[in-house]
């Protein structure tokens, strides 16, 4: 999850768009209704130092250096000396905050652990603690919740009790209003061009369409800086938390990525370090001074937002450079039925970035007619 941080972004649209009010509370998935259906992504890359202890049958714990997730070992859960490894990754999972972590033992384990997150409210002001869930990532790549979780909204924490080591996450638990992709160009400071995927939730407390964003950002291998290659310590990171809005029929909303680059001179071969940052926002609360507009036509409507927007530095000056992203984000509503070719075989809507696609979602009842004359059998055969 990493520091302890609200993103700028966040905190001035919260200030000023959001209005919270005492007693107000987000709908969970379980209040709504809606489905959170299962995606498989690729798994994340390390971001970096890993929490390495040794537990052995008396039990123990470990703890994120930031203290925002642990696990905890009851006795004899570990049948002898156990090496629990805690590292930080970047995660692909739909709806995550902040950073994910990959939980690894040397050895099979005799009993369950504990994996829980704390500090819940610094990820959802004024909604409450069910607002939020865990997600671990299976063999396959998908992320599924954990069967057993207990979420305790007096001490800000979210547990989960498991015999599964792998990827975990803190996530969103409704599904996603909008889903889509976004490119960014940058020449202000160092030129770089990225792309990503984000995924908008609703945050019902606000008096405008509100949402809180999540994603993830992806730029080049190697970043050329004058005479320097430079190497980002990984190609993407989880965009940090943060709130978008649509307003006076534009989406104002900015992206939060950053990399720690390693760059070798070319005629030196000297080794230096410097941070590579997004600067992009449509209010200008990174480049205060620099003109800014949207690129042609905004196109927001109940299930799509699609929309370009430059800001312009100019060629002179302390700062100079352009900085242009686009996006589009589409809704899609998961869990609705849809028809396969097949009418013996239940159709379900699964959502990829906003794009719906029918897959199958279990066999027909005995009985369903599939044709003239015909019926299904309830094994997925019109006969």
């Amino acid at each position: 999850m990493g520091s302890r941080r609200f993103p700028l972004e966040l905190l001035l649209l919260l200030a000023t768009a959001c209005q919270l009010s005492a007693g107000d509370a987000a709908p969970s998935s379980s209040d709504t209704g809606a489905p959170v259906i299962p995606v498989a992504t690729t798994v994340g890359v390390p971001q970096g130092t890993a929490v390495v202890r040794t537990i052995g049958t008396a039990g123990g714990a470990l703890s994120a250096p930031s203290g925002d997730m642990q696990v905890s070992v009851p006795a004899g859960s570990a049948a002898t000396d156990t090496v629990f490894t805690m590292t930080p990754i970047a995660s692909r999972a739909p709806g995550a905050l902040g950073t994910s972590f990959r939980i690894e033992a040397s050895q099979p384990l005799r009993g369950p652990v504990q994996v829980k997150f704390t500090g819940l409210g610094y990820y959802a002001p004024g909604l409450g603690t069910k607002s939020l869930g865990i997600r671990f990532q299976d063999a396959r790549g998908f992320w599924v919740a954990p069967d057993a979780v207990v979420h305790d909204e007096a001490l800000d924490t979210i547990t989960a009790t498991t015999s599964h080591l792998s990827d975990w996450t803190l996530v969103l638990a409704d599904a996603p209003e909008l889903e889509g992709t976004f490119t960014l160009s940058q020449t202000v400071g160092i030129p770089f061009s990225a792309t990503g995927t984000a995924a908008l939730y609703v945050l019902p407390i606000a008096s405008e369409p509100t949402y809180f964003v999540t994603g993830t950002i992806t730029i080049p291998p190697q970043i050329a800086v004058g005479n320097s290659v430079c190497v980002p310590d990984a190609q993407t990171k989880s965009l940090d938390l943060s709130v978008a809005e649509i307003h006076d029929g534009v989406l104002r909303w900015g992206l939060n990525g950053l990399w720690a680059l390693t760059c070798t001179d070319g005629s030196t071969g000297g080794v230096t370090s410097q941070d590579l940052f997004t600067m992009f926002d449509t209010m200008h609360i990174n480049l205060v001074r620099c003109a800014g507009a949207y690129v042609g036509t905004q196109v927001n409507g109940s299930g799509f937002v699609i929309g370009s927007y430059k800001t312009d530095c100019g060629a002179t000056g302390a700062v100079t450079g352009t900085v242009t992203a686009t996006w589009d984000f589409r809704g899609c509503l998961s869990g609705g039925a849809c028809q396969l070719a097949n009418p013996c075989i239940l159709g379900v809507v699964t959502c990829n970035m906003g794009v719906g696609s029918c897959a199958p979602g279990g066999n027909a009842p005995q009985g369903t007619i599939c044709g003239t004359g015909l019926t299904c059998d309830g094994s997925g055969n019109c006969i």
